[in-house]
């Protein structure tokens, strides 16, 4: 940065320099006892330099800012897959992809930028330094006053761009909602005949959401136009101004000021930019955050690889709901899946290869729960603990399931046997850790390592 400011400062110099030189015969100012061939050759490799010294910052920033999209990309994968059942209804999979592939690409285009937020502004002040000492203070202070007038414009262009922005992500959001429930259900919509109805929500979602892109695309378009013919005009009423005081406007008072006010293109530029990337980081930034803020999952706990006890699944009196609540029980416990109406849970042991606890748990709306355990004998025992009067009670307004107790030691194979909807699906998503306990009881699943397998129809 300090590199391409000093050559940045050193290139309007030299073409004064070298302008009075043609003029007088004599080089003066700043370089004044130089050859004269030695200023061309000092132009030429400062402007050498300055490229070299622009092009190695943009690198910089290019390594910083994939560096921050990667980890934000991280960050987000691993909060979806932490996330609580409840957290899930309140976003969506349109939301999650817009954040992976739009807001964190917003995010990533800022840091490209940030540099120049210190950067942009110091130039300024040294060119509009130049500026005053070749010209004077009062045609370089109305310029002054334009440019000022015009930032004020490009500023309020901004804020218009940031509520234009927003608006546009939540249409964004919509469309894509929408185009992946149709893809989910378009079974049931060629069945039905749906297609019309289906197409014309997906276009007016369209629709509105490009109503918001023509109004963005606008205003980036003025925008634009501000920021290239700011030089020119400045430069303009800087020159009227001078010339109206009586002062003569010679070669290298114009090709010095030109090529001063030329040098404001970069940063005049840059400035819009960074107003308008600053404006969609900011929106990505707080949708981000509300991504980062969802309840996730309590955190299982890690047990040694040498405990006799690893591969059991104890549960007292716990209670779960869908719904939420109050938990106070102790769990250990995460989840990694769930979901289907017969289903199955591994929980490996990795002290012993041949263990294996496979649960397929439930209980019954009648308040009963039919559950076989067969060990590695090849005997059948009750494997029920607690009151069947209150082992399962489904539909509740707080607890889908209610002062549950079962006992699966290391090696048994568990079975559950009820009909649909009696809670054999809820118990295995309790025991992944996707419903919430509600009371006090206690459970402990213990296993470093669950494996959720789906059942299929190849399986039946």
């Amino acid at each position: 940065m300090v590199g391409y400011c000093v050559t940045y400062t050193l290139q309007p110099l030299l073409i004064r320099a070298i302008l009075r030189y043609l003029e007088n015969g004599v080089v003066d100012g700043v370089f004044s006892g130089c050859p004269p061939w030695s200023l061309a050759v000092l132009l030429s490799f400062d402007t050498a330099l300055m490229s070299i010294t622009m092009q190695h910052g943009w690198a910089q920033e290019i390594c910083a800012a994939m560096a921050l999209r990667v980890a934000l990309m991280n960050t987000v994968m691993r909060k979806a897959m932490k996330l609580s059942t409840q957290s899930k209804s309140k976003t969506s999979t349109g939301q999650l992809i817009t954040i992976l592939s739009v807001d964190i690409d917003r995010i990533f285009g800022m840091v490209l930028f940030l540099q120049w937020g210190a950067l942009a502004p110091s130039l300024i002040c040294i060119v509009c330094g130049m500026i005053v000492r070749e010209i004077g203070w009062v045609p370089a202070g109305i310029a002054f006053l334009i440019l000022v007038v015009l930032a004020t414009a490009q500023f309020f262009m901004a804020v218009a761009l940031r509520k234009v922005r927003a608006a546009l992500t939540k249409y964004t959001d919509r469309r894509i909602s929408l185009i992946d429930e149709v893809l989910h259900g378009i079974r049931v919509i060629k069945a039905y005949a749906w297609e019309p109805a289906a197409a014309k929500s997906v276009q007016d979602a369209r629709a509105q959401e490009l109503t918001q892109l023509t109004w963005l695309l606008s205003f980036i378009a003025i925008n634009y136009c501000v920021m290239f013919i700011t030089p020119v005009v400045v430069g303009l009423v800087a020159f009227v101004v001078y010339a109206s005081y009586g002062n003569a406007l010679t070669v290298s008072v114009v090709f010095t000021t030109f090529a001063a006010i030329n040098l404001l293109r970069l940063p005049i530029k840059i400035v819009p930019m960074l107003a308008m990337r600053g404006v969609d980081a900011v929106v990505a930034l707080k949708r981000l955050g509300r991504i980062l803020d969802l309840e996730e999952r309590p955190p299982r706990p890690t047990y040694e690889a040498n405990d006799e006890a690893l591969g059991t699944i104890r549960l007292v009196g716990v209670s779960f709901s869908w719904g939420g609540g109050t938990s106070g029980g102790t769990s250990g416990n995460d989840s990694n899946d769930s979901n289907d109406s017969n289903d199955s849970n591994d929980s490996n042991d990795s002290n012993d290869s041949n263990d294996s606890n496979d649960s397929n748990d439930s209980n019954d709306s009648n308040d009963s729960n039919a559950n076989h355990r067969q060990d590695k004998g090849g005997n059948n025992n009750s494997t029920l603990h607690g009151d069947t009067d209150k082992t399962t009670h489904c539909n509740e307004s707080l607890n889908d399931l209610k002062q549950l107790s079962l006992v699966v030691l290391p090696g048994e194979l568990v079975m559950v046997v009820g009909r649909v909807a009696s809670g054999k699906t809820s118990l295995i998503s309790a025991l992944l850790g996707e419903m919430k306990q509600t009371n006090q009881g206690t459970m402990e699943v213990r296993s470093n390592q669950i494996a959720y397998v789906a059942q299929t129809g190849e399986d039946e």
